[in-house]
């Protein structure tokens, strides 16, 4: 039962909104149409409350469902969680009031590493208030500088290994106010992914986001050894057709290859470790080379012999291959196909094996 003071507190209230309803209908009665537009107004309050309510509602159940979510890090240390109820509070009180439900997954992350104790007090706070701050735009920006300086990953074109540039002066309009975030935050210092960068990154994911997989990019299965591609019949057209495509579709693989190459003296070359020797209507130039090639090719390398018979004056030197692939196709880039299909990986050593032989 309410006391008195609650009733009478209850009545004023009401009254307060009757007198208030009443006086703007009758202001707005002198305005052709305000009537409708005022009622019009009300409802739209209404609505956008019950909208608001609705999103909040929803978010916060969202936000649990992911913070509870069984995975196998949480499933092992869920008997140790534990989070303090300010950080907790704190936390929940971002989620609901940020712009974006895209980001309620990275508050659940945060909020499930904290109870995993990953995170510093500390931290806590200060990395709900700067996601809260960031766009989502922005922290995927610094999610793939984290992963990129994890691995390997190949770029969209061209050798070498994909790097995010987080520099303001080459940032897009939409990009200056959340670069300037970054580095305000101490995430970003000379337009790379600082190392505290990297703990709120890691903070806000849980790991299996924080992998190639996750941001729809690939590694390179020998970052630090690119295939050398040897040949000595250069001028072919067939030759030069077969290795591009052959490049593209190791590339596909997670292989780097290098251009074609004739080795024509004595030359260390100490980060190449597997070679593909290809061959097709010369084989004399290899045999005139071979003192040079012995020293270059390595244990796993491949001869790609491209006729239908292997050459009778490579026989001496036939063992220096770990596998000799025969194709005899006259398109280069269907023959090319095929060696490609036949080449798989060592996932622990990145070395080049053939599933077929002869």
């Amino acid at each position: 039962m309410k006391s008195p003071k609650e009733s009478q507190h209850d009545v004023t209230e009401t009254a307060i909104r009757k007198t208030a309803d009443l006086g703007a209908k009758i202001a707005l009665s002198f305005i052709p149409g305000a009537s409708t537009a005022y009622e019009l107004a009300k409802l739209g309050v209404t609505q956008a409350q019950a909208y608001v309510e609705q999103k909040q509602n929803q978010r916060i159940v969202d936000f649990h469902a992911m913070l509870i979510k069984q995975d196998e890090h949480w499933n092992q240390d869920m008997a140790d969680a534990y989070i303090e109820a300010a950080d907790y509070h704190l936390l929940l009180s971002a989620c609901v009031q940020d712009l974006e439900d895209e980001k309620t997954e990275l508050y659940a992350a945060l909020a499930k590493n904290a109870a995993l104790r990953r995170i510093t007090p500390q931290d806590i706070r200060f990395f709900t208030l700067s996601l809260r701050e960031l766009s989502l735009n922005d922290v995927k920006e610094m999610q793939v500088a984290y992963i990129a300086s994890k691995y390997p990953l190949i770029p969209p074109s061209g050798a070498g290994n994909y790097k995010k540039d987080l520099s303001l002066e080459r940032a897009s309009d939409h990009q200056v106010y959340g670069r300037k975030l970054m580095e305000q935050r101490g995430f970003v210092k000379d337009e790379v992914l600082s190392g505290y960068g990297e703990q709120f990154i890691a903070a806000c994911h849980l790991p299996n986001q924080l992998t190639p997989g996750a941001i729809g990019m690939k590694e390179w299965k020998n970052a630090n050894s690119p295939l050398l591609l040897l040949c000595y019949e250069i001028g072919d057209t067939y030759i030069t057709a077969f290795s591009d495509r052959l490049s593209q579709n190791l590339r596909t693989q997670g292989y780097a290859t290098t251009g074609l190459a004739a080795i024509t003296r004595e030359k260390a070359i100490p980060f190449i470790r597997y070679s593909l020797l290809i061959f097709k209507d010369k084989p004399e130039s290899i045999v005139e080379h071979i003192r040079f090639i012995e020293k270059t090719l390595k244990k796993g390398s491949i001869a790609l012999q491209l006729s239908k018979n292997f050459p009778a004056v490579l026989e001496p030197v036939r063992h220096l291959f770990a596998h000799v692939l025969p194709v005899d196709d006259p398109d280069p880039r269907h023959a090319a196909d095929i060696v490609a299909q036949l080449i798989a990986t060592d996932e622990t050593t990145g070395e080049p094996a053939a599933e077929q032989t002869t």
